[in-house]
């Protein structure tokens, strides 16, 4: 009987439920599987059974269909040998290219070359937006409308330029802006293999810069002129660098990070928010970078229609495809990979919006995507933009089998695929896709079967006894379909069913419901796609802005995935558990290494102190405090014009800032006396007069009274 004690014990209102077994994320699948404590379960003994089925080869409704024989009774040495000799030498695996700091990760992936390409299509747009209301107001170049939070998705273009250089550009090369030089990129020699020549001898690289080349235009030079037109205008109204689109795009990966990509962007630049959005850049300058934000270089909806005809992911699918293909090549994978899809928030109308109620998004972007299993890594993906109107270019699919021969054949022509395992749901299992997979590139795969498809065998739709399982062997193929009988609450019994190229395994697991080792493999390895979805697509951490135009979507889901797999790729090389790493504390320290060069490049002449102050707290550097104290003797130090700083403050004391707010307010004086004794107590204090401030209003390291005596 427990002793009673007087401790008092608090009981937490959130219940966390615990996962599965089959879906807690491991390490080691090997130690995955001992932990299920398999029980012996061979067939030797069992009656044979016979099983012909007419069964579709693939999901699409005019699929073709043949007939399957199978049986309970296998010659397993015959089998083993078979699977041995086809795919029981797997290629070389986890050789991770040499990336240690986030920025490198992100120059690695978004290389200068590709940044400056972007670059001069947004400021092609300024340019033409400039232009335009000259046009409409030649007396007054610097008036202006106020611009909402929610852009309209204006007409994206394309741009039409060659795309050599990201090809060859150094992982280390400076940013100069669009003026960076190329440098011949070195991969490691595991990546060097005949995987990057196709069958007919053709340089996959080459094959791609020819189909790229026909995506965009050519890129926009800045001339005088337009540096003049610029100049009569406000200064958040210019044209954009290298080094401030960096900045941009760190305060984009920053808002996702503390989750305000839902909120207003004004909700960012209260005196009480974080100091680093108004220390980086005017609001008014990031809404007008997002305005004009383009990732083609079209301004106008005819510069692109002859190539929407053909792809109506026209406006972003350059930029989509170079930085894919970036994915697919610093990391061989594992043993296991699994395709699934991602269903990226959108709620634009667009003709391409997907609906999926099982998904907490509901309605987004569908991309369907290769992960690893082992580590959250994306190593290919393709998006689904729908049908053309006219007739469709390379990268329009039709039908799940060759979305996943697409990005199969894609990712084998950069690594190699041999000896790998391919998990899928019952969307993409298929006997087509099964023997694809093993007899062109040597891998096997893993997927439930759905019951419903054309021809399939009615002996395996009706259930056994619960917790029942018979694996089924086809009759001189790969092929193996293994039935499970469960009992559910409120379907009552079911039969799922399982199909794979692999190895028999036969074993069920020791506890009741006796499932067997296939579905078990099965589990473990279908969380590839999950473990992406949980850091970015279910609303954590998404960089996705408050924004109508749907190519802004498919950059932020771009954004998103390079974010993650920086992380993995660094924790990879420095020894860590990609799993374990805090996506929030990783992501805030790439956006701040990404904004941190445009702080120290701003020009100060005429910003307001209170932000220079706020660049101070962002950064800590007190170049920034001397600057706003007028201390320009480098041997004075600051205490000197800041008494109390790092001095404790008595307790008791209100912001006088905040009572004078009340005292100012028409109300009776016993209303007043009620709301002065409701303020909260503040623990900060102004460093130079000492007076009690809150933080969250009238202090910035230093209170606007003094603020304005240094300005004097």
């Amino acid at each position: 009987m427990p002793v009673p004690t007087s401790k008092k014990v608090t009981v937490s209102r959130t219940r966390v439920k615990k996962l599965p077994i089959y879906r807690r994320p491991v390490k080691n699948l090997l130690e995955a599987q001992k932990e299920c404590n398999y029980d012996d379960a061979s067939q030797k003994d069992m009656p044979e059974r016979k099983l012909t089925g007419t069964i579709k080869l693939g999901t699409s409704k005019k699929a073709p269909v043949r007939t399957l024989h199978f049986s309970t009774k296998t010659n397993t040495k015959v089998r083993r040998s078979q699977c041995d000799m086809i795919v029981g030498k797997p290629g070389p695996t986890r050789e991770v290219q040499h990336i240690v700091t986030p920025l490198q990760g992100f120059d690695y992936f978004f290389p200068a070359v590709l940044q400056a390409k972007v670059v001069s299509f947004v400021n092609k747009r300024i340019v033409s937006t400039l232009q335009s209301q000259i046009q409409e107001d030649p007396a007054d170049g610097d008036s202006d409308s106020e611009t909402d939070d929610h852009d309209e998705d204006e007409c994206e273009v394309e741009d039409s330029a060659g795309v050599a250089a990201w090809f060859d550009e150094d992982l280390g090369a400076e940013q100069d802006g669009e003026n960076d030089q190329e440098v011949p990129l070195e991969f490691p020699e595991q990546l060097d293999v005949d995987v990057d020549h196709t069958e007919d001898g053709t340089d996959v690289t080459t094959r791609i810069r020819s189909e790229l080349d026909q995506l965009v235009e050519g890129d926009y030079t800045v001339t005088d002129e337009d540096k003049e037109l610029a100049a009569k205008f406000p200064s958040w109204k210019g044209l954009l660098t290298v080094i401030e689109f960096r900045a941009f795009i760190g305060l984009w990966l920053l808002r996702g990070m503390w989750e305000q990509g839902t909120s207003r962007l004004s909700n960012l630049y209260l005196p009480e928010a974080l100091p680093i959005f108004s220390a980086t850049m005017p609001r008014e300058r990031f809404k007008w970078i997002l305005r004009h934000l383009s990732f083609d270089g079209a301004v106008q909806t005819e510069d692109r229609s002859s190539r929407w005809k053909h792809d109506r992911l026209a406006a972003i699918r350059y930029l989509f495809e170079v930085i894919v293909d970036r994915w697919s090549r610093p990391i061989i994978p594992d043993e296991h990979l699994t395709i699934d899809e991602t269903l990226y928030n959108l709620y634009t109308q667009v003709q391409f919006k997907v609906y999926n109620k099982g998904k907490p998004q509901k309605y987004g972007v569908n991309f369907k995507s290769i992960n690893a299993v082992s580590f959250p890594y994306t190593y290919t993906s393709h998006v689904y933009a729908g049908k053309p109107v006219d007739c469709p270019n390379q990268f329009y699919l039709s039908g799940t089998d060759n979305y996943t021969k697409y990005l199969v054949d894609y990712l084998s022509e950069r690594v190699v695929l041999s000896g790998r395992n391919l998990t899928m749901d019952r969307l993409y299992t298929s006997v087509d896709i099964a023997e694809y997979l093993y007899n062109k590139h040597q891998m096997t795969m893993v997927g439930t079967f759905q019951s419903g498809r054309k021809g399939f065998p009615k002996e395996l739709k009706v259930p056994g006894a619960p917790y029942s399982s018979t694996v089924f062997y086809e009759k001189g193929g790969p092929i193996s379909l293994t039935q499970y009988s469960v009992k559910s609450k409120s379907r009552g019994k079911i039969s799922v069913v399982v199909m794979t190229t692999r190895k028999p395994i036969e074993g069920v697991t020791k506890d009741e419901i006796r499932k067997p080792a296939i579905f078990k493999l099965y589990d473990f390895t279908k969380v590839g796609t999950d473990s992406m979805d949980s850091r970015f697509s279910s609303g954590t951490y998404s960089s996705k802005p408050k924004c109508r135009r749907w190519s802004v979507a498919v950059f932020s889901y771009i954004l998103d995935t390079t974010r993650v797999n920086i992380q993995t790729l660094i924790a990879l090389n420095t020894g860590k558990n990609p799993r374990k790493v805090k996506s929030f504390d990783f992501g805030q320290r790439l956006a701040m290494d990404l904004l941190t060069p445009h702080l120290y490049t701003r020009e100060l002449t005429g910003v307001p102190r209170i932000i220079i102050l706020k660049m101070y707290m962002a950064t800590g550097d007190e170049c920034f405090l001397r600057h706003v104290m007028k201390i320009g003797d480098p041997t004075q130090s600051v205490e000197e014009k800041l008494p109390y700083r790092n001095k404790p403050l008595k307790t008791g004391r209100r912001c006088g800032d905040c009572k004078r707010d009340i005292c100012l307010k028409s109300i009776s004086s016993g209303a007043k006396r009620t709301q002065i004794n409701g303020l909260s107590k503040p623990t900060t204090r102004c460093e130079k007069c000492g007076l009690a401030k809150c933080n969250k209003k009238h202090l910035m390291k230093v209170c606007a009274s003094c603020l304005q005596e240094c300005g004097q």
